[in-house]
């Protein structure tokens, strides 16, 4: 392998690095950000209070106020 292509290859490992970090960063996320979206209102349209609070992996773990789910992540209201 000649120099010239060892150093295309490192560079191409290089990009594709940071593309991956920038990727699980969330660099194309369309969401405003995490956690459960609100408006000024609420949770909810209209400024509705949520029925229940539910784990967004496990729609069978409810809770009547927000938090975090046993697996740590923020719990979504159910309108």
């Amino acid at each position: 392998m000649t120099s010239r292509s060892l150093f295309f290859l490192l560079c191409a490992l290089l990009l594709g690095a940071g593309f991956g970090f920038w990727l699980a960063q969330g660099g194309l996320s369309t969401e405003g950000g995490s956690g459960a979206q609100t408006t000024a209102d609420g949770p909810c349209p209209g400024g509705a209070q949520p029925a229940y609070w539910v784990a967004p992996m496990d729609a069978s773990y409810r809770r009547d106020a927000p938090g975090k789910s046993p697996m740590g992540m923020d719990l979504v209201p159910k309108c």
